[in-house]
């Protein structure tokens, strides 16, 4: 009859030498998962702005080649500031729509590559890179498209006090026609909430929070936030308001429904109403 097999949670015995006792071998424990602590956080981010530095580089590579070719090309037939006027927006597009694929893609694989079971953390202190319920991300959607509204109704509030904001940078964008615009109504109705939402409401505020506590933390992730979108803000500063209030609601609703979805639900409907009023009805 044959011996029978150790439990796999039993440590193996290894065989004794002669004329002594069994040896047991001690047993072999795994690491423990790592936190995610604010270096962790910060390194996630910088990767991010990173990545999209790095697109852009290489956006502006493709630009630089393609007016050193016209240059040459027009040279015999005249001045080149028109064609330079005419393909600038377009370059600037599609190092828009690069920049925010290249960083958000480039984010979500360091992160999953370094931090993969915080990320499935649905607590305050993980990323809770969760879908959640359809009907709490039904719900999200719903909060970002009335935040979207009050957005639209503090600009024309301004407007009407007499403050007016230069068209920014996607606002001047939005001009074009075709395959661009469908590129860049993708990028940012879909593709930045996305990624914006894993980074900021997700890894970013729970690596705060673990380290910084609840108040400093949502503080922080939203004041990160609102400082990317400077190229709004330059041009309309009064856009602080409804930034800081989108940010405010999207990690509300981030904790409450213990999931990133329902906040990536928020921050595209609140894009969808104010690109679509920057849209028709030139609101910038």
């Amino acid at each position: 009859m044959t011996d029978p097999l150790p439990s796999p949670n039993e440590p193996p015995i290894i065989a004794p030498m002669p004329g002594g006792a069994p040896v047991i071998a001690p047993p072999i424990l795994a690491p423990p998962p790592r936190r995610l602590t604010a270096g962790w956080a910060a390194i996630i981010l910088l990767i991010y702005l990173g990545a999209q530095f790095g697109a852009s580089v290489v956006v502006g590579g493709v630009v630089g080649f393609y007016f050193g070719v016209m240059h040459a090309v027009h040279r015999a037939h005249g001045p080149l500031a028109q064609d330079i006027a005419r393909a600038a927006p377009k370059m600037l597009l599609w190092g828009v729509v690069f920049a925010m694929l290249g960083g958000g893609l480039t984010m979500v694989a360091a992160a999953r590559a370094m931090l993969r079971e915080p990320l499935k953390d649905r607590s305050a202190v993980g990323a809770a890179w969760v879908g959640g319920s359809p009907r709490d991300c039904a719900e999200g959607l719903a909060v970002g498209i009335l935040a979207g509204l009050g957005a639209v109704a503090v600009i024309l509030v301004c407007n009407a006090l007499g403050i007016h904001g230069e068209p920014g940078l996607f606002s001047k964008l939005l001009g074009q026609g075709g395959l661009r615009l469908a590129s860049l109504l993708a990028t940012l109705v879909i593709v930045a909430p996305v990624f914006e939402e894993l980074l900021f409401r997700g890894v970013l505020y729970a690596g705060l929070r673990a380290s910084s506590g609840a108040l400093r933390a949502g503080a922080l992730t939203t004041g990160i936030f609102v400082l990317l979108h400077f190229s709004e803000l330059i041009n309309f500063p009064p856009a602080m308001l409804c930034l800081g209030g989108l940010g405010a609601l999207t990690l509300w609703i981030r904790l409450r429904r213990a999931a990133i979805g329902p906040a990536i639900g928020v921050h595209m409907g609140y894009n969808l109403v104010v690109v679509g009023a920057a849209l028709t009805a030139g609101i910038q």
